[in-house]
């Protein structure tokens, strides 16, 4: 049974038609004013955050742990075929089975799951936020900017290498725009386990293709087993697509060079993401963890680079500690033949030298200055604190 703008019921969540008066499942006026039901006699819902394949996804709260904010998701089996219920259970355990043993910051976590008449349910942490499909359709070209992909990039790799370090390793399979929720302070999550699966040593293909066209990768069509290089794969057509704003579902397998202005995206990130939606598997990067790494120095060689201004030479040992001065005029430096230099910040002339001839062999390994400038404390190996008065050689 399908519907176009389907109306939801208050009372049970069944979608039904929009000229219907009563819900077709429960029998409740539709336009009645909403009862207080509590799911499980625990979970009372708030309203409907989505839909998906097979059924809705609530905000609830938790009634019996604080009124905690929950995810419903919910499968309603009396809308669905034959053939769609056995796909919808088989989706709904698979989730359960893998995300009932995984705990990681990536990760929503699974509180329970039950069924009722006609329906099963499972609830998760509930995430304030929208997925990163929603968020990149609010961009007027489509597409973000150079460093926020980079961060989503690392995300992601990281809650990937966890999933393929498990054992055996779990395989994503759907990572796409609708599958990441964001935060409002850019934290992500992957949602939707319905078509991961553990990697199984031996077997020569993947029992069913699945996956989103334009994301998966081309062994997931039954051309052999998914691996984590599978998962690389859709990464890189994500990533692909957060700096070009082309959408990978409109022209699968076929990934344009990246262009951005003012040369903002570096030859070698676009090498990095061509590698990892080679079409043989063989030819992309050996593991999510290695993606990582390379990103990680992509990032650190698009840091800007500091300028050096000046450089100040007159110790004849290590220089073990520096301070500057309460106005910012003068620059204190110690070294381990027991010398303390002060330093003209501007000139870079050296304008007091301290040291106690006695002590030439105790290292000064911290100073400070006093809040007006007037003294300087040093510290030695020798177990000893030494005031000293700017501007003259005795200790005070």
């Amino acid at each position: 049974m399908s519907f176009s703008s389907p109306f939801y019921c208050n009372n049970c969540g069944a979608a039904n038609q929009r000229q219907a008066n009563y819900c077709f499942y429960c029998e409740e006026p539709l336009f009645a004013p909403a009862k207080e039901t509590l799911i499980k006699q625990r979970y009372r819902l708030l309203g409907s955050v989505g839909q998906g394949g097979f059924g809705a996804v609530y905000r609830a709260e938790d009634t019996l742990c604080g009124n905690r904010l929950v995810a419903l998701k919910q499968i309603n089996f009396s809308l669905l075929t034959a053939e769609e219920a056995i796909e919808a259970a088989d989706a709904f355990n698979r989730e359960v089975l893998l995300l009932s043993g995984l705990e990681h910051p990536n990760l929503p976590c699974i509180h329970d799951n039950f069924t009722d008449a006609g329906h099963w349910y499972l609830v998760l942490d509930f995430i304030e936020g929208e997925t990163l499909e929603r968020y990149l359709a609010r961009m007027t070209d489509g597409r973000l900017p150079r460093e926020e992909v980079l961060d989503i990039g690392m995300q992601l790799c990281t809650v990937l290498d966890y999933l393929h370090s498990c054992e055996p390793p779990i395989i994503y399979r759907d990572l796409k725009p609708a599958n990441v929720m964001r935060t409002a302070d850019g934290h992500l999550y992957l949602i939707d386990f319905g078509i991961a699966r553990y990697f199984k040593p031996g077997q020569a293909r993947d029992t069913r293709a699945l996956g989103s066209p334009g994301y998966a990768a081309p062994e997931q069509y039954g051309r052999a087993q998914t691996t984590p290089r599978a998962d690389i794969y859709s990464l890189g057509a994500l990533l692909h697509q957060l700096l070009t704003g082309k959408d990978p579902a409109h022209a699968p397998f076929r990934f344009v060079p990246l262009h951005q202005p003012n040369g903002a995206t570096p030859d070698r990130l676009q090498s990095l993401l061509l590698q990892m939606v080679e079409i043989d598997a063989n030819q992309r990067p050996a593991s999510i963890a290695a993606v990582q790494q390379e990103l990680e120095q992509i990032i650190a060689a698009s840091r800007p680079l500091g300028s050096l201004l000046c450089t100040y030479r007159s110790h004849n040992r290590l220089v073990l500690a520096v301070a500057w001065s309460p106005d910012g005029r003068h620059i204190a430096s110690g070294s381990s033949d027991g010398m303390i230099h002060v330093w003209n910040a501007e000139t870079g002339q050296c304008t007091f030298t301290y040291c106690d001839p006695f002590k030439w062999y105790a290292w000064s390994w911290s100073l400070a200055w006093s809040p007006d400038g007037t003294y300087m404390v040093s510290g030695s190996d020798d177990k000893s604190v030494r005031v000293w008065r700017v501007g003259n050689t005795e200790t005070a």
